[in-house]
């Protein structure tokens, strides 16, 4: 199967909307409560416990920060320093802002009914531990299994924001960086749609196509 490559590139682009129609189907979203502006500002604001000026709870753009209440969590949580907004679950340090959310997964899954999860982890870090992509012993396809509360939360909407780079810069590494993630979530997934096999497939061709000392990236 020999393509050109913007023909490649779009092919690659509807696969990936493929995928996330699908993940939207299956995500479990967090409702938000039934209160006024005026009682969430009652509240008592959250603040970051690493002290991280960066962290969302500090800049107030967390979800957590509002209506939707975050689960108790008397484990991670309650070591000194660490953040479940800014702090990795797995390696215990700061996640560094990311406009394009693609370096990290969070889970939003509300386990007990009572609030929402919100832990987060490196993507590199949750698929070195077998905790994210298609890990046969864990139950994962596409998936992260998180630490924390045990629920999955489907990647493929994750996978399309690393392919996504691809139309956002020229520098090569970054672009190559991206995909090889992408396709390390989806290596030897039992997915055999758009979203899944055939996504893999032409993922793999892209980053040939990238990876060669002739290639020249252009937006």
């Amino acid at each position: 199967m020999r393509l050109c490559w913007n023909t490649l590139l779009t092919v690659v682009m509807i696969c990936c909307c493929t995928a996330v129609k699908a993940a939207e189907r299956t995500r479990e979203r967090p409702p938000l409560e039934d209160v006024s502006w005026q009682s969430a500002q009652k509240r008592s604001r959250k603040q970051c416990e690493a002290k991280n000026p960066n962290c969302s709870l500090e800049r107030g753009t967390s979800i957590l920060s509002g209506t939707v209440e975050g689960l108790d969590c008397d484990i991670c949580c309650s070591e000194p320093g660490f953040c479940r907004e800014c702090k990795c679950i797995l390696c215990c340090q700061v996640i560094s802002p990311d406009p394009d959310e693609s370096t990290f997964i969070r889970c939003m899954h509300r386990p007990s009914g009572s609030g929402v999860c919100g832990h987060a982890a490196h993507l590199e870090c949750a698929l070195k531990s077998e905790m994210a992509g298609v890990v046969k012993h864990n139950g994962l396809d596409m998936e992260y299994l998180c630490r924390r509360c045990d629920s999955k939360v489907d990647l493929r909407e994750l996978i399309t924001r690393l392919v996504e780079v691809m139309g956002k810069t020229t520098v090569r590494q970054k672009v190559e960086k991206s995909l090889q993630l992408a396709l390390q979530i989806m290596q030897d997934t039992q997915n055999g749609g758009f979203g899944g096999r055939i996504l893999e497939y032409l993922v793999g061709i892209t980053l040939k196509k990238v990876s060669a000392d002739d290639y020249t990236l252009s937006l």
